[in-house]
């Protein structure tokens, strides 16, 4: 657990989990990669705004990171479990709920250790998921949002899945 909460907050201070929005990113979804093979796939809800969901698979250490801006109302810090869905189905996420930005809302952070069989795993569910009809929807404990109206176009889902899940 320790090396979990250690990851997590490298992520952070390094910059791996970004919930503020880099100038310029328009509103919708939008994919960023680097060379280390990682690829990192937003949500920003308005130009210019917070980077809403923010799915990171960094290859080059094995990782599987999520991350929400302050998008719940304020909850007690600790462990918890997001769940995204549409219609295409839905995944589960462990990880952590810390105070939001503003201190009136809470952020979701996890990091997932990806071995080959937690890679296989993810892929059959997470891809039907981004691809499903419908709005992406985030659920935390009993809290539902629907965060965007429909998934990441096409040809972002499959940049992800093949810098995340390729060979």
């Amino acid at each position: 657990m320790r090396l979990k909460c250690l990851a997590t907050s490298l992520a952070i201070l390094f910059g791996l989990a970004p919930a503020h929005a880099d100038p310029g990113d328009k509103a919708g979804w939008s994919i960023g990669t680097d060379p280390r093979k990682r690829v990192f796939l937003h949500y920003v809800a308005e130009k210019d705004g917070p980077r809403e969901l923010t799915l990171a698979c960094l290859r080059d250490v094995d990782s599987f990171d999520v991350y929400t801006a302050g998008l719940f109302p304020k909850r007690p810090d600790g462990e918890a479990t997001l769940t995204l869905r549409s219609g295409g189905g839905s995944v589960d996420v462990s990880g952590s709920v810390a105070a939001g930005d503003d201190g009136a809302t809470s952020r979701f952070e996890s990091n997932t250790d990806l071995d080959a069989a937690t890679r296989k795993t993810l892929r059959a569910a997470l891809l039907p998921m981004l691809g499903g009809a419908g709005p992406i929807q985030l659920k935390l404990g009993t809290r539902d949002i629907v965060l965007a109206p429909s998934g990441p176009p096409a040809a972002s889902i499959k940049r992800f899945d093949s810098i995340c899940f390729g060979k």
